[in-house]
């Protein structure tokens, strides 16, 4: 014979749980989130890996390495490893890593407007898109030029591979 306590153990546990036929079918994504919240408040991960095929329109198809943490960092690292190709995105930005070289990173802002941060010498600068204006065909070390009152000289030239 079951010890007394062990019943009542027993009745406490599984009598009192809802069916769960009891419960409505949420009518809206408002409450099926607010369902998750409440089922799930506290309890939800920090961080997340997972391996998943990639295809392309071309047929083309990666394998993507990723790790999340939760919320807002997500790493993707394409396979071969070895070949250092690296996708980074925080909160609202977009950073790329190919080849190894750190160089220059796409940045999407939290308006959808799109742009570049770059680095070189370990200076750091911001650029977007100016359209309408056009650039010279040519440039040279020493060459100064002239965009909305403001004046440049080309220091450094650098040829893109």
């Amino acid at each position: 014979m079951r010890p007394r306590w062990l019943r009542l153990a027993a009745v406490l546990a599984f009598g009192t749980a809802a069916p769960a036929a009891a419960q409505s079918t949420p009518k809206t994504g408002a409450e099926v989130l607010q369902r998750m919240h409440d089922a799930y408040a506290g309890k939800w991960y920090k961080t997340l890996t997972f391996v998943q095929k990639t295809s392309y329109p071309d047929a083309r198809v990666e394998t993507w390495y990723e790790a999340a943490e939760i919320p807002g960092k997500l790493r993707i690292d394409v396979a071969p490893l070895d070949s250092m190709k690296t996708i980074l995105f925080r909160a609202d930005s977009i950073y790329q890593y190919d080849q190894g070289n750190w160089n220059e990173w796409h940045l999407m802002m939290n308006n959808g407007t799109s742009g570049w941060l770059s680095d070189a010498q370990d200076e750091y600068a911001v650029s977007f898109a100016a359209p309408g204006r056009k650039l010279p065909k040519e440039c040279r070390v020493g060459q100064d030029y002239s965009w909305d009152n403001a004046s440049y000289k080309v220091s450094t030239i650098t040829k893109a591979h």
